[in-house]
């Protein structure tokens, strides 16, 4: 290894590696039919508003609704994508609602990567108090845009910031997703440790959840001990027991699951397209995600707290995402990558990771794969063995019985 390594990483550099125990990636959706963009389009809309606000299930209902629920402003800073091709979803999530004049910050930022073909779903999530440059406002926390401009300003801070073009939008509002958990009749998640909030504390351990205690899951931050860094993995914890959930409710039950769920969602996705396709998601057996956080560290500029990018590690993470792949890091990944994160060093996402990282990466990578070898050879010796043992031992007793 080169005498470049990094510094030493913070203490809780490893909790969102994709070598810790809490990290979960599930596979296993069939084969689908022609309709598989919109499927996937309503699954991922489904699953993602769920999860942090209760409400995408808005997109299979009432005929008569306008197919475009954002306005064209939005609809001019998306990018369009073709049906067979991979796509970005901003999902955001706060208290306010579209319409009102004096928006509050996104307290929910996730940066989402459909793929139609595999399908595959790649879920991101951002600190909410991730520093960035702002356009027109200067250096600030990431989940002010919205407050300062709205949806199109946190698209195209987001499309700098992790070097994609995003082609839909959801946001989503809070107000709805106790009635409507309640509505499913809970869902079931593993806590990850005690948290408290408004009244409502949840211990350790897997239980089912109601609607209030499922609002205190998504978003408790102050109790835990690593605050938006844990609840941002809660988030999607919620999402995939929600989708679950979900899928596996009989048609019978959708309308009264949608009611609860109109009032809390905006996207630009037309209605018309996917209201065809709803019921066929009832009969999809599992879900298919990729999960993980933008790496970061917690600092003070100005005694205001933000969350600081580790540069590198980003930008793996996020070669890693666009290729359809798991984006999440090794322990390893991480020192390789290194911690100089935004605290010292400005974030151009347009400028190649470091030689001296990637041969470093290409190396440790090499090894892995020659470990992996190496292992699936014994096992193969092993099973040959095993079977060249199974047939003497039926050769012998042949041969007494003879």
């Amino acid at each position: 290894m080169s005498s470049n390594l990094p510094q030493t990483p913070p203490e809780d550099s490893s909790a969102y590696s994709r070598e810790n125990a809490s990290y979960q990636h599930r596979r296993g959706w069939a084969g689908m039919s022609s309709g598989r963009r919109a499927a996937v389009i309503v699954a991922v809309a489904v699953a993602l508003a769920l999860a942090v606000g209760g409400c995408a299930l808005a997109l299979f209902w009432n005929s008569t609704r306008q197919a475009a629920l954002i306005d064209d402003d939005i609809q001019e800073v998306l990018t369009p994508v073709e049906d067979v091709d991979p796509y970005w979803v901003l999902v955001l999530g706060s208290d306010s609602r579209a319409e009102d004049v004096d928006r509050a910050r996104s307290d929910v930022l996730m940066l989402v990567r459909v793929d139609p073909n595999t399908p595959t779903v790649t879920m991101v999530s951002f600190p909410r108090d991730t520093r960035v440059r702002i356009e027109g406002y200067g250096t600030q926390k990431i989940n002010a845009a919205y407050a300062l401009g709205g949806a199109e300003l946190a698209i195209s801070t987001v499309e700098d910031y992790a070097n994609v073009k995003i082609s839909h939008y959801a946001e989503i509002y809070f107000s709805g997703l106790t009635e409507l958990v309640d509505q499913l009749g809970g869902v079931t998640v593993n806590v990850p440790e005690y948290c408290s909030y408004k009244g409502v504390t949840l211990y350790p351990g897997e239980q089912e959840l109601d609607g209030r205690q499922a609002l205190t899951f998504a978003r408790c931050r102050k109790t835990y001990t690593m605050g938006d860094y844990t609840r941002t993995k809660c988030q999607r914890i919620l999402l995939q027991a929600l989708v679950e959930k979900v899928l596996a409710q009989p048609v019978t039950a959708l309308p009264g699951v949608i009611t609860s769920a109109t009032k809390c969602f905006s996207t630009d996705m037309p209605l018309e397209d996917l209201i065809a396709l709803a019921t066929k998601l009832q009969g999809m057996g599992g879900d298919s995600f990729y999960s993980a956080m933008c790496p970061s560290e917690s600092g003070m500029v100005d005694g205001a707290s933000y969350a600081f990018t580790y540069i590198n590690q980003w930008k793996l993470l996020m070669q890693r995402a666009q290729a359809g792949e798991d984006p999440s890091l090794t322990e390893e990944e991480e020192k390789i990558c290194g911690y100089t994160s935004t605290r010292s060093t400005e974030l151009i996402m347009e400028e190649p990771i470091p030689d001296y990282v990637q041969e470093q990466l290409e190396e440790y990578w090499g090894e892995q794969a020659a470990k992996e070898a190496e292992k699936r050879r014994k096992e193969l010796e092993a099973q040959g063995s095993s079977q060249d043992a199974g047939a003497q031992g039926g050769d012998s007793a042949a041969s007494s019985q003879s």
